[in-house]
């Protein structure tokens, strides 16, 4: 009886303390628990791998021009889908030929650019 007491409170003290988990994260679409590095990732050509996520692309008509070019990459077939965050609140990414920088913000005002760590999607995020 003892026994079984004990392990019910120590269940419940893990459970109102977290269970040592990390901080506040949304889930991924596998159901595990999302990491999204504020204003993370790499940037420019060091950012090869990392892909737009589905808000920006859907946000484009937010977003402004930014050219052909950006920091260097040229925007074609070859990077098409390419993101990085220009800063935390900025997310630059290659769509139709040309480079896109979406203000985050502007779509909810507490979003950020973040990299999802596991998947290396860069999209405005509202939760770390």
């Amino acid at each position: 009886m003892k026994r079984i007491m004990l392990l019910g409170l120590g269940l419940l003290v893990a459970c109102a303390t977290g269970g040592g988990g990390g901080g506040a994260a949304s889930p991924s679409s596998s159901g595990a628990q999302a990491h999204h590095e504020k204003g993370g990732g790499h940037k420019g050509a060091d950012a090869k791998g990392q892909r737009e996520g589905a808000r920006a692309k859907a946000a484009m008509s937010s977003a402004h021009e930014a050219g052909e070019e950006l920091d260097g990459i040229v925007c074609n077939g070859d990077t098409e889908g390419e993101a990085w965050c220009a800063n935390e609140a900025e997310i630059d990414f290659c769509a139709g030929g040309k480079w896109w920088t979406l203000h985050c913000p502007a779509i909810e005002s507490v979003a950020f650019c973040g990299l999802d760590v596991a998947s290396l999607e860069v999209d405005c995020y509202t939760e770390i």
